[in-house]
C-alpha cells in the first residue's frame, strides 16, 4: 500500500511539473464534501437529518399557509362573499384579485435583505402572523372597497415568506443536498394549499355561529390557523448556521460548526458578506433572472 501510495505521489508531481513546465493551469482537486475531520459520514447524516425535521417541516406549513391565503377569497366568493359585498358588480372582484401582486413584487428586493438584517425565526415568524391576523380581519369587512387595502397588506407580508425561506434553506445544505431538500419543503406547500377547497367548504358549514356567514368563518378560521403556525415559527424556526447553537434544542455548537465547514468545502460561502446595493442588484443584469420571474 505504502509503494502504491508512493508511485501515485510521483505521478501527481511529474504531472504537476509537465503543466508547469508548459505554462498550463494545475487543475486543483476540490475537497470531498463528506470528508470531515470530526464527524463520520453517518454521523453527518444524522446531522443533516436533524435539520431536515426542525427546517423542512415549519418551512412547509408556512409555505402551506401562503398558497392557502392568497385563494381563500375564491372559495370565500362562491360561499357567499359575491352576493353579500356586490362584487359582481363591473370588475369589482377582479381588483380584489390583483390588488395582491403589486405589493407581493415590490416588496421582495427589501425584504430579502431584512431576512439577513433581522434573522429568518424572527422575520419568517412576524410576517406570518402579521398576515394571519389581517386575514382574520377579513372576516369583519363591512363592503368591497374594504377588502382593498386588507388584500394588498397581505401581498406585502407574504412577499418575503418565500424568498426568506429560500434563502435560509439554500444556507443549511451543500448543493448535492439542496435541491431534494427545497422539492420537499415546496412539495409540504403545495400539498397543504391542496387542502383550501376542503377548508373552505367545512369553515363555510360555521354559517350562522356567531350571527357570521360561512364565507366569513372561511377568514377568520384560517387567519387564525395561520397565526398558529407563525407563533410556532418563533418556537421552531432556526436561525443561520452560525447561530445554530443557540437555537433551543437544536444543534450544538460541535455541529454548527460542521455545518459551516461543510458548507465552505462545497462551495465557499458559509460566511455571510456585507450588504451592498450594487452586489445585491447585480444579477438584475442577467436576463435569465427575469425569464425565470416572468415564468414565475
Amino acid at each position: 500500500m505504502k509503494n502504491n501510495m508512493e508511485i501515485v505521489e510521483a505521478v501527481d508531481a511529474a504531472e504537476v511539473g509537465h503543466a508547469e513546465m508548459n505554462n498550463e493551469k494545475v487543475p486543483s482537486i476540490a475537497p470531498d464534501v463528506d470528508d470531515d475531520e470530526e464527524f463520520s459520514v453517518a454521523e453527518q447524516r444524522k446531522i443533516i437529518h436533524k435539520v431536515d425535521r426542525r427546517l423542512l417541516v415549519v418551512l412547509g406549513l408556512m409555505q402551506a399557509v401562503s398558497f392557502i391565503d392568497r385563494a381563500n377569497v375564491s372559495n370565500a366568493a362562491v360561499a357567499g362573499m359575491t352576493k353579500d359585498l356586490q362584487l359582481g358588480v363591473s370588475n369589482r372582484y377582479s381588483i380584489i384579485l390583483l390588488v395582491f401582486f403589486a405589493p407581493y413584487v415590490a416588496f421582495q428586493f427589501p425584504a430579502s435583505v431584512l431576512v439577513r438584517k433581522v434573522g429568518p425565526r424572527m422575520f419568517l415568524s412576524s410576517i406570518v402572523l402579521c398576515w394571519g391576523i389581517v386575514m382574520i380581519g377579513f372576516g369583519f369587512v363591512k363592503n368591497w372597497k374594504s377588502l382593498i387595502p386588507l388584500r394588498a397588506i397581505v401581498g406585502a407580508f407574504e412577499s418575503g415568506c418565500f424568498p426568506g425561506q429560500y434563502y435560509l434553506i439554500s444556507s443549511w445544505y451543500s448543493r448535492y443536498d439542496l435541491f431534494s431538500r427545497t422539492s420537499v419543503f415546496y412539495l409540504l406547500g403545495v400539498l397543504g394549499s391542496a387542502l383550501t377547497g376542503v377548508l373552505g367548504l367545512a369553515f363555510s358549514k360555521m354559517a350562522g355561529l356567531g350571527g357570521l356567514e360561512g364565507w366569513r368563518w372561511i377568514f377568520i378560521m384560517e387567519g387564525i390557523i395561520t397565526c398558529l403556525i407563525g407563533i410556532a415559527g418563533f418556537i421552531f424556526v432556526v436561525d443561520f448556521p452560525d447561530k445554530a447553537h443557540k437555537t433551543w434544542r437544536f444543534l450544538t455548537e460541535q455541529e454548527g460548526a460542521f455545518i459551516i465547514r461543510r458548507l465552505n468545502r462545497d462551495r465557499q460561502d458559509a460566511e455571510p458578506e456585507n450588504f451592498t446595493l450594487g452586489r445585491f442588484l447585480k444579477p438584475a443584469l442577467d436576463l435569465k433572472i427575469w425569464g425565470y420571474a416572468l415564468l414565475f
